[in-house]
């Protein structure tokens, strides 16, 4: 039998028991979902590639294991299509965050995966994203964890943290992150790059999201969370990144001048 090293425990939210565990040269990460209603629990796991687990043993002892670390995440860019964008709140906005989400994410090197829903009625991307879009999945089911070959391939290149944008919040983006909860993935959805039709239903599958455990972020923390430290060969790009102005204001608008 091969020899088992045991690694600590990861972190808890409460709800999620997350762990590693090395058997050989491959590590698992397991999950444990704890239903505190009937106290009922379900156990996944899903093995870290080699060069993951080099990467993620070199983050420093003293980081807190509730920020989210590029050598383990995946941005995750849902349904924003031609017919559906110009319908959603700050539409603008949200698409600028959504780039700027996209061209950080290429310059960190993260994995980026995009999905439409149903194209045929609903159009493609938009074509300001596309340039940074390599693959683009098709879905019929709300939730982006119906497209099995994504999740399991983000799960078997060692991808255990996600960062979902899109639209509309309390659709797809909610379906999608407590699905994706549920099969033990640590999810953050960037608010200001999510939207809706109605405020109301934007807000509240929001708060939903928080209560089933996820995170909620913005463009720039996120950002800032994966670039980690100044002496990042990324930092430079990421800094410039949070320097724009948001689409029809000018420049520092807001901020007092010294």
């Amino acid at each position: 039998m091969e020899r088992r090293k045991a690694i600590p425990v990861l972190g808890a939210n409460g709800e999620n028991q997350l762990a590693r565990a090395e058997v050989g040269r491959t590590t698992y990460r397991a999950s444990l979902q704890i239903d505190k209603t009937n106290g009922n629990c379900s156990l996944s796991y899903f093995h870290l590639s080699e060069e993951n687990r080099r990467m993620s043993s070199d983050i420093a002892w003293f980081r807190s294991q509730k920020l989210f670390d590029r050598s383990q995440s995946a941005l995750l860019v849902v349904d924003v299509q031609e017919s559906l964008t110009p319908k959603v709140l700050e539409s603008r906005r949200m698409l600028w965050n959504i780039e700027r989400l996209l061209r950080g994410a290429t310059e960190l090197g993260l994995p980026i995966e995009a999905t439409e829903q149903y194209p045929q009625g609903l159009k493609e991307t938009v074509s300001q994203l596309q340039p940074w879009l390599k693959t683009r999945h098709e879905k019929i089911a709300f939730s982006i964890a119906s497209v099995r070959e994504l999740i399991t391939g983000l799960a078997d290149r060692g991808v255990t943290q996600l960062v979902l944008c899109g639209i509309e919040t309390h659709i797809c983006i909610l379906q999608s992150a407590l699905d994706l909860i549920a099969e033990g993935f640590e999810v953050q959805v960037v608010v200001d790059a999510v939207s809706a039709r109605q405020m109301e239903d934007h807000s509240i599958a929001l708060e939903r999201i928080r209560d089933a455990g996820g995170t909620l972020t913005t463009t720039e923390t996120i950002l800032f969370e994966w670039c980690r430290t100044a002496k990042d060969a990324g930092f430079k790009a990421i800094r410039d990144l949070v320097q724009e102005s948001p689409p029809g204001f000018p420049r520092n608008v807001g901020f007092a001048r010294s």
